[in-house]
């Protein structure tokens, strides 16, 4: 079974430089991983085409999942929206970032596991966690920070376990 991960990175990170985007690398090395390096301080428009360009049709792949952090988060969940069988992973997202996020709607068939963390300090949890509550897979952990450093293994080996079933 071939597996295609795609990890976007959060606000002011690059591909190269995210903590998360490198963890994911490292875990998930038996397995393609592409990691677009978009510019945060662009606005959301240029970065949406920015986006755009990843929106494939990854025939070749039986799983695609789409995993992003923080603003990658939001960015990960558009990109899984639009690439057709894919699966959407959130850590601690921001969806509201760019505003009101109320109005997406994501694809009923779009396969939702979000994990995120009470003690974030960058986004309120509680908006992921009201938004997707009767959705998906919703992990609330008690404590990890923002950027779930003293947590991302253990999440990302949970990620691993589910990988061909999310």
């Amino acid at each position: 079974m071939s597996t295609l991960i795609i990890a976007v990175h959060g606000k002011g990170g690059s591909a190269d430089t995210s903590t998360t985007v490198n963890k994911i690398k490292e875990r998930f090395i038996e397995y393609d991983v592409v990691t677009p390096s978009y510019d945060s301080d662009k606005s959301h428009d240029e970065v949406k085409r920015y986006i755009d360009t990843y929106v494939k049709e990854y025939k070749e792949y039986d799983t695609v999942m789409v995993i992003g952090i923080s603003l990658g988060g939001y960015w990960a969940r558009y990109l899984a929206n639009e690439i057709k069988g894919a699966k959407y992973v959130g850590l601690n997202p921001s969806f509201n970032f760019y505003g009101d996020d109320s109005s997406h709607v994501d694809r009923s068939y779009l396969p939702i596991t979000l994990y995120v963390t009470r003690d974030d300090d960058a986004v309120d949890p509680n908006y992921a966690i009201k938004k997707y509550m009767a959705r998906g897979k919703l992990h609330i952990l008690p404590k990890g920070g923002h950027r779930m450093l003293n947590v991302l293994d253990k999440v990302l080996d949970e990620v691993a376990l589910d990988i061909n079933t999310i």
